[in-house]
């Protein structure tokens, strides 16, 4: 596992909550826990993501979107059936 050294700042927000990290735009990008917690193994407990608003998934549904590398479903099933 990589390691990131946190500066005081962000250790006293951290202050020993779980806590859930987001981007500039609010997306989440992972989650932070006490060292006491990971050991005790608190992370199944965790609740889950709440599910986005109809807005939020508009938003998304709006942003640029590079079409390279992706596939149809025509594509995606003929490659799974071949495979089966």
């Amino acid at each position: 596992m990589d390691e990131i050294k946190m500066d005081a700042e962000l250790a006293a927000k951290l202050n020993g909550k779980k806590v859930r990290l987001v981007d500039e735009r609010g997306e989440v990008v992972g989650y932070y826990l006490p060292a006491a917690d990971y050991a005790a193994g608190v992370a199944p407990s965790l609740p889950p993501q709440p599910l986005p608003t109809e807005e939020e998934i508009d938003e998304i549904f709006a942003r640029p979107h590079d079409p390279a590398g992706c596939r149809t479903w025509e594509e995606i099933r003929a490659d799974w059936l071949r495979k089966k």
